[in-house]
């Protein structure tokens, strides 16, 4: 039947080779992000998507219940969101049962809470600290600048910026908070995959090298001696280093600090969680990854992803990422870009903005609070005006007439968006301003003039990398599909972009069919 042959979805297979050979059933893809959590569910061989689910967590601590610049999440929303996933899953009633589940989480945040055996998950709920997340503001430059100081013997690690985990740590010791109450930490994903996992008492939270490059004063494995050069460590000399600067014990530091592992060392899935949820009790659970490189990995799946193909996630922030040969050696040119661990020995060059789909959100709510306040019946929400905005696109790319695509072009010319609405983590800022505002200047030129600025900033420092052409771009995450970012890429990079599923839960799925 041709219809059926024509109708039917597309197998999905990796183009890494699998180091994994041993049979499997279902494998399940578990991302924590920062608005919402997804779940996939995805055959173990052909690496088709079985099912799928994804739920708001709106986990996000009201402005009036904490300081300005504070960004945090109840840690308890989150895992009532995951709870609602596998529920809707029904994961016991598939053909096949999920032998493996591998997680992805927003990186540089941070949770703290006490690893007990024989505790419920609710009972650590109770106790445990706020996910602080990548947007928070708590630590100024200044308190950075502090840390960072006098570490000239040191040694090279990923640095430190606001919203990173360790300046978060720090920032709580400094303003009296012992933190004798916990003895674990780790991303909002460590803490997931901890409580999905079977527990035992008294041990360290363990963490991958890609988490653990967000959390600042990582040491990469190529800038490692002995044992540690297979995954990194932490760069204990600079990090205690860092507590003297600002008057704080080290020990603290020392205590908490997760064991790195492996990207693909699992454990059992803990047996009471995985009854709940109809996962067996045979199940391994992967430690968590970074959302970032799972992004990556879920490009790698959609085709040939060489060292000069540059993949673009826009999501709430951005991220545009090159692959990196083996031995490649790197001078950087912009203070943003940073080397980071991937998986299989790899590492990827990145330049991670503050500035994404964030800003679209920004825009979105303020004409919701205008709308809503001279119209109060009308209950518009920011998802209606993403809808609407679409729709305008879609409308102005179905206009034919000379005249109307010649005023459309005008109009965009003359609009432009200088500076970005967030601070960069390369602690210049330049505040967003428009310029060329008509009497015929409209909605859809507005977003076209952000989107175009947004794609410039993202891709700017990775332009200036003599040593990595970029010949290719694949683009991803839940903005890749408005017309003016598809539009802004092509123009930028003088590259038409090709679009890949970006799904940290799907590229979560895939390492762990394809892991041993």
């Amino acid at each position: 039947n041709k219809n059926k042959t024509k109708n039917k979805k597309k197998t999905r297979r990796l183009i890494l080779k699998p180091t994994n050979t041993t049979p499997i059933m279902y494998v399940l893809g578990l991302d924590i992000g920062t608005t919402s959590v997804k779940a996939t569910v995805v055959d173990g061989t052909s690496h088709e998507v079985i099912k799928r689910c994804q739920r708001a967590h709106n986990a996000g601590v009201s402005k009036g219940d904490i300081e300005e610049g504070h960004k945090e999440q109840d840690v308890s929303l989150i895992w009532g969101a995951v709870d609602t996933c596998m529920s809707e899953l029904r994961l016991a009633s598939l053909p096949h049962k999920v032998e493996r589940i591998k997680l992805s989480a927003q990186m540089h945040g941070c949770v703290l809470w006490k690893q007990s055996a024989n505790v419920t998950v609710e009972a650590v709920l109770a106790t445990c600290s706020p996910n602080v997340t990548w947007e928070d503001r708590r630590c100024s430059p200044a308190f950075v600048s502090a840390c960072l100081s006098h570490q000239v013997n040191a040694g090279k690690h990923s640095g430190l910026a606001p919203g990173y985990a360790w300046a978060t740590v720090m920032w709580w010791m400094q303003q009296g908070d012992t933190l004798d109450q916990y003895d674990s930490m780790g991303t909002v994903g460590d803490f997931v995959s901890a409580m999905l996992s079977e527990k035992v008492s008294g041990e360290r939270a363990v963490m991958d090298p890609t988490q653990a490059a967000a959390f600042g004063f990582f040491s990469r494995f190529d800038q490692c001696e002995g044992t540690k050069r297979d995954v990194g460590d932490w760069n204990m000399p600079a990090l205690q280093a860092a507590c003297d600067n600002i008057g704080v014990s080290s020990r603290t530091v020392q205590r908490i600090a997760p064991r790195i592992v492996p990207s693909n060392t699992s454990r059992s899935v803990d047996p009471v969680v995985g009854a709940s949820w109809g996962i067996p009790a045979s199940a391994k659970v992967f430690v968590c990854s970074g959302d970032h490189q799972l992004h990556v990995l879920s490009a790698a799946a959609e085709g040939s992803l060489g060292a000069s193909t540059a993949t673009i996630n826009l999501s709430t922030s951005a991220q545009i990422t090159l692959l990196l040969p083996q031995g490649t050696v790197l001078d950087l040119p912009h203070p943003g870009l940073e080397i980071r661990p991937y998986f299989d020995g790899l590492q990827v060059v990145v330049f991670a903005a503050m500035n994404g789909g964030n800003v679209l959100a920004a825009l979105s709510n303020s004409i919701v609070t205008l709308v809503n306040g001279l119209a109060p019946h009308t209950q518009l929400t920011s998802h209606d005006v993403f809808e609407y905005i679409n729709l305008l696109f879609a409308q102005q790319r179905e206009q034919v007439t000379v005249s109307s695509r010649q005023t459309s072009s005008a109009d965009k010319i003359a609009l432009n968006v200088k500076g970005t609405l967030y601070p960069e983590r390369t602690g210049h800022h330049s505040q967003m301003s428009i310029h060329g505002i008509t009497e015929s200047t409209c909605l859809c030129d507005l977003v076209s003039a952000i989107c175009t600025s947004l794609v410039q900033n993202l891709c700017s420092p990775l332009q200036r990398i003599a040593e990595c052409p970029i010949d290719g771009v694949y683009i991803g995450g839940t903005l890749s599909k408005l017309h003016p970012i598809r539009q802004a890429v092509e123009a930028t990079l003088r590259l038409r972009p090709q679009t890949f599923e970006c799904d940290s839960s799907l590229g979560a799925a895939i390492f762990a069919a394809t892991r041993s």
